[in-house]
């Protein structure tokens, strides 16, 4: 019986199984479903936002991340010589407050496991960037988060609060001799920058569009 590959794209379409490969230096990748980027009008460019659920599971759906006009994503290409490993930390900060969806830093010679750290490590620390490809000389990293998604107010409460709890701590330290209560300080500090990046982006996408003005509540600026 001859081999029926449109059945077997159908089955497997059915059954949602993809094996997991990989590409570049680290990193993985699967295929998705014909059918799912059919019903959800997926395209090239398109990002995608994964929620992590109980249970080992992993929900997909459509990120709707403001676009330029054109309806493409808005990307930064850096080509650098540069061998200085802090300057892809300033460059992906710039980039993800200015409102860009996708960077990709390109450099003329293989990027070092320093630049590699200093962009991994960026990567985490920012709300909404992602690392999804990398090579000998170029990684690429998505910023998926959506700008209409929070509300402004709600953010800066949040960040105001965090203020609060930095300060406390510093003032239990000082009261009870402790230095080991500030332990906790560096990851309330990370938080902060996180709400901190995340309105300053919010505002810049605001002054270019007015619907994100209205969906974050700053119809005034």
């Amino acid at each position: 019986m001859p081999y029926d590959t449109a059945a077997k794209a159908r089955r497997d379409d059915l059954h949602l199984l993809r094996r997991v490969q990989k590409t570049g230096h680290s990193s993985l990748f699967v295929t998705l479903p014909r059918s799912w980027i059919h019903s959800a009008n997926v395209r090239p460019g398109d990002v995608l936002e994964f929620k992590e659920l109980a249970g080992e599971r992993l929900e997909l759906s459509v990120s709707h991340v403001v676009r330029t006009p054109s309806g493409r994503q808005k990307t930064l290409r850096i080509e650098t010589q540069v061998s200085d490993p802090n300057l892809f930390a300033r460059l992906l900060v710039g980039a993800y407050i200015t409102g860009h969806d996708s960077v990709q830093i390109v450099g003329s010679s293989p990027l070092t496991e320093a630049q590699r750290a200093d962009i991994d490590y960026i990567t985490k620390k920012i709300l909404g960037m992602t690392l999804v490809e990398e090579s000998t000389h170029q990684v690429e990293v998505q910023i998926s988060v959506d700008p209409g998604k929070y509300e402004f107010a709600r953010l800066l409460q949040r960040t105001v609060r965090l203020l609060d709890q930095a300060v406390e701590l510093c003032r239990r330290s000082l009261r009870e001799g402790n230095p080991s209560v500030l332990d906790r300080l560096p990851l309330v500090e990370d938080e902060i920058d996180r709400f901190y990046l995340l309105m300053v982006r919010q505002l810049l996408l605001a002054s270019d569009d007015f619907h994100v003005a209205v969906e974050i509540g700053v119809t005034s600026h």
